[in-house]
């Protein structure tokens, strides 16, 4: 058994989150889904607000959609940097907020060309 929420950006449905009644373990659809109440990070951007983080979909629709879920925790970092505060529903969530933020993407291989070397003919 499964609940299924929609994940939104900018309005529009792009996703379904499935989350277990058993584990809380979520599974994506399409594999777009970033954060479920996206909406919710702009607001308290604009009322100086920090954000509520909830564990799943599940504990999030029980407080009114009033925060947001992780679901790409690489996107974290990048969704959340700017707020005015974060507060997680738990210690175990807080930790784990945490280390997104300690170990961000890490960097694919960065390359400098080589000059090519001048050719000379025999």
């Amino acid at each position: 058994m499964a609940g299924i929420v929609g994940a939104y950006e900018d309005g529009v449905l792009v996703d379904l989150v499935a989350t277990s009644l058993d584990t809380r373990a979520m599974r994506t659809r399409l594999g777009i889904a970033r954060l479920l109440g996206e909406e919710t990070i702009e607001r308290a951007r604009r009322l100086d607000r920090p954000v509520l983080i909830f564990n799943d979909p599940l504990a999030w629709l029980c407080s009114h959609c009033c925060g947001v879920v992780i679901v790409d925790w690489r996107c974290a970092p990048f969704r959340l940097a700017d707020v005015p505060g974060l507060v997680c529903q738990n210690e175990m969530l807080a930790h784990r907020l945490k280390r997104a933020f300690d170990n961000p993407q890490p960097l694919p291989p960065v390359f400098v060309p080589q000059p090519q070397e001048t050719q000379h003919a025999a």
